[in-house]
């Protein structure tokens, strides 16, 4: 609604304040090409919109700091295709009002070869079809140790970080973020 986006376009204008000693970039939303996090249904271009109004918003107080926009995601079951979503996104135009775009390449259970192969060189792609030169990150991505079917071990998530920090660097992604470093819970069939 009108007056639930105004109130958000406020707490963001108040979140740089509070942060401006130590923020140097904002990510607008997560995965917002994934119905648990954008409900009741995934809206490309009412998230557009969003990034637009909150962009702007930041830049108005903290006109020194990059404000990402996308965190979309890949790879994983249930999610909205990643280039139909992207397209959508872009289409609106967006990307005039962020300093760069994010990503979230998972790629379990399958192969980290993937991300080099299929995501980088869609995903770049695409963004250069649309003239985006601004910065690309991967501002989060990772393979679980969990011990259901889409957990590898240790030793794999090691040789996995090592290959998609390189594979990253090699696509021209400005900064990646490994999704995590420890388990979130005592649970070993939870992926988190």
């Amino acid at each position: 609604t009108t007056p639930e986006k105004e109130d958000f376009r406020k707490y963001c204008i108040q979140v740089a304040k509070d942060t401006k000693d130590y923020a140097i970039a904002y990510e607008v939303w997560n995965e917002p090409n994934w119905y648990v996090f954008w409900e009741p249904e995934v809206n490309m271009i009412d998230y557009a919109t969003m990034v637009k109004a909150v962009s702007n918003a930041i830049h108005e107080v903290r006109p020194e700091v990059k404000v990402i926009s996308g965190s979309l995601v890949y790879g994983h079951t249930g999610r909205t295709d990643f280039e139909d979503s992207a397209s959508e996104f872009l289409d609106e135009g967006a990307m005039n009002y962020a300093d760069g775009v994010s990503t979230h390449p998972y790629y379990f259970p399958r192969s980290v070869n993937i991300m080099d192969s299929v995501f980088y060189k869609k995903s770049n792609t695409l963004f250069d079809s649309y003239g985006i030169v601004t910065g690309r990150y991967a501002t989060e991505t990772g393979l679980p140790t969990s011990d259901n079917d889409t957990g590898i071990s240790e030793e794999g998530q090691a040789d996995a970080l090592a290959k998609t920090f390189i594979y990253s660097d090699a696509a021209g992604v400005k900064e990646t973020t490994w999704y995590n470093f420890r388990d979130n819970g005592m649970n070993p069939s939870n992926n988190e």
